[in-house]
């Protein structure tokens, strides 16, 4: 049968189906079951085989590509082609490391190119070993088998098998810091996708030079590249979910959260309309939720990991499920309407299977149980979860570790360790601004809103006990200082930093990826550790990074700036509204009311208004 290619029909070439299936995998899929439903040949139904194969490797569905590659093998086998066996099975060994198998798909793998020989085949089979080792963290062999590859495919006019291996090669230099050489190379696969006509693969490349730009930190140009590959894809009306992803990723590290909101419900609403992967539509709603809480929205945000939730659960992705009902239940305690008796258990359950799927992320589930059960009166069980997150402090990421310090600060104030509190919530939002200058990651900025407001707020309450005017204006100036500021949009200018940065973005993006299969290899986990270490130490010694950083507040500076000038500072705690007055170089604590009241005060017109006293 004749198969479609960004809309005109093409005689049937076994090469024309694959490309198809990367870069219109819904057509290629239809097609490829298709030809699987009359009478193809052996030769036919293998590349048919093949072709599902890639489109359900590459949308999710690990366990179906793996069958169909399986399948595709055999009929190869029956047509007597052992070129497109050789080419199947160097599918199957990709697979297989992703579906959590490193050592069996390596083992495929490395007897295929030990075969192949030298040429262009040859070249085509190392590229799919270089992607089994990207995946495993193994940089240098990755790179070395990406180099011989480009060797083996320039200038031998597969313009196609050349793109690959140079954007492979591209992906190894960004994993490994090298921007320059990963731009260069991106910038020749855009110019080859062009010059072969392949012009859904030349928006793909945007997207990857987007992504790219976003791993060296570059927030408007990687938001111009996603908006050109958009745009791109649009005119081939071509919807691609991660696309999507990415821009609600960026725009929520850009701080942009109700654009990252309204660009990712305008594609959920797309994908339910086009009854598309229900894979992508299940991601697309978590990073809704996500988005929605990053606006403080939380009834949308708890709607949309609900309906995650039951997806992923349907799906059988557990990591998956896991980090949705984590979303989920931290947006109803946040909102406080439901803190309720099912509440506790929901999380118990939820905080035992990060602890078995994905241990940092379980800081946070031991963190939000710890609160639940304090709010439950279970004082016990509260300790049990909030002890074993604070454990947590002097390890691991940042994220985890200023996770870990407002555990601690939470059990110091409910046993009335102020100093121990104050010094906690000291170190804790210390970690967060470092991480919010760097890292920026697509649930950070929540996280910071969320446990930066908890972290000041335990210091502001204790301020108000004590009637301490000085301590709550520092700590006020604090909160504003940390979850307030403006996360940086440009790469720093220390190189150095750039790379550790951009390899540091990279591998934490792949962590992500390979929980979601249960493949993610303990290498992988080392360089992240090693990576942020190395970020930790040069953020904090050097001198053009730390230039733009905010100064620490000195309450004397202030009084010694204003002089005779006096300055009123208002901060809700808890609901309530209070006034640091500082008049004569003295400061005054001042409860001025609820903060509603005052919100709803500030939009009246007193000389009209009939509700309001003193109108």
């Amino acid at each position: 049968m004749p198969i479609v290619s960004d809309g005109a029909p093409v005689t049937w070439e076994p090469d024309k189906l694959l490309a198809l299936a990367l870069s219109r995998p819904s057509e290629a899929l239809a097609a490829a079951r298709d030809v699987l439903g009359g009478r193809p040949s052996a030769a036919q139904a293998a590349v048919a085989h093949q072709a599902a194969g890639v489109v359900f490797r590459d949308f999710g569905d690990i366990g179906q590509a793996i069958k169909e590659f399986k399948a595709a093998c055999r009929f190869a086998r029956q047509a007597g082609d052992p070129d497109r066996e050789s080419d199947v099975s160097a599918s199957l060994g990709a697979a297989l490391v992703l579906a959590g198998q490193p050592r069996r798909g390596l083992s495929v793998l490395d007897s295929l190119v030990e075969r192949s020989g030298r040429g262009v085949f040859a070249g085509r089979i190392l590229i799919r070993r270089v992607s089994a080792f990207l995946v495993l963290g193994r940089n240098a062999e990755a790179l070395r088998d990406a180099q011989t590859a480009v060797g083996l495919l320039s200038d031998t006019g597969d313009l196609v098998w050349e793109a690959r291996a140079l954007h492979y090669r591209a992906a190894i230099y960004l994993a490994m810091g090298d921007i320059e050489r990963a731009d260069r190379d991106y910038a020749r696969v855009e110019a080859l996708w062009l010059e072969c006509g392949q012009r859904a693969d030349y928006a793909f490349a945007r997207l990857e030079r987007g992504l790219a730009a976003h791993i060296r930190g570059d927030l408007p140009a990687a938001l111009a590249y996603l908006d050109q590959a958009q745009a791109l894809l649009d005119g081939l009306d071509i919807f691609l979910a991660d696309l999507f992803v990415h821009k609600c990723t960026v725009l929520l590290a850009a701080g942009l959260a109700q654009e990252a909101l309204r660009e990712v419900n305008a594609a959920v609403a797309r994908i339910e309309q086009d009854h598309g992967s229900a894979t992508r539509r299940a991601e697309l709603l978590y990073s809704s939720a996500v988005a929605a809480a990053a606006t403080s929205d939380f009834r949308i945000a708890q709607d949309r990991s609900a309906e995650a939730l039951r997806l992923f659960r349907r799906q059988q992705r557990p990591w998956w499920a896991a980090r949705a009902e984590l979303a989920l239940l931290r947006c109803r305690f946040a909102e406080g309407a439901d803190r309720s008796a099912a509440l506790l258990p929901a999380a118990r359950r939820v905080t035992a299977r990060l602890d078995e799927l994905d241990p940092p992320r379980a800081v946070e589930a031991h963190l939000l149980t710890g609160q639940i059960a304090l709010a439950r009166e279970r004082r016990g069980e509260a300790a049990r979860h909030l002890r074993a997150a604070a454990n947590a402090r002097h390890r691991g990421s940042l994220r985890t570790r200023s996770t870990g310090w407002l555990a601690q600060a939470i059990w110091c104030e409910a046993e009335g360790r102020w100093r121990g509190m104050l010094a906690a919530c000291d170190r804790g939002l210390a970690l967060l601004d470092l991480h919010l200058q760097t890292l920026g990651a697509t649930e950070l900025r929540t996280l910071a809103t969320i446990n930066g407001a908890q972290l000041a707020g335990m210091a502001l309450r204790h301020a108000v006990r004590r009637g301490d005017a000085r301590l709550f204006l520092q700590w006020s100036e604090r909160w504003r200082g940390t979850v307030l500021r403006v996360s940086p949009v440009r790469p720093p200018a220390d190189s150095e930093l750039v790379a550790d940065l951009a390899a540091l973005r990279n591998v934490a993006a792949r962590l992500d990826s390979a929980l979601d299969t249960r493949a993610a290899p303990p290498s992988l986990e080392r360089e992240r550790r090693r990576l942020e270490a190395a970020v930790r130490q040069r953020v904090l010694h050097t001198p053009a990074v730390a230039a733009g950083r905010a100064e620490s507040f000195r309450t004397a500076e202030l009084t010694g700036e204003l002089g005779d000038t006096d300055l009123l500072e208002l901060t809700d705690v808890d609901g309530q509204l209070y006034a640091v007055v500082v008049a004569g170089q003295r400061l005054h604590l001042v409860q001025v009311g609820p903060a509603q009241a005052a919100a709803r005060w500030s939009w009246c017109r007193p000389a009209s208004c009939t509700r309001c006293p003193g109108a």
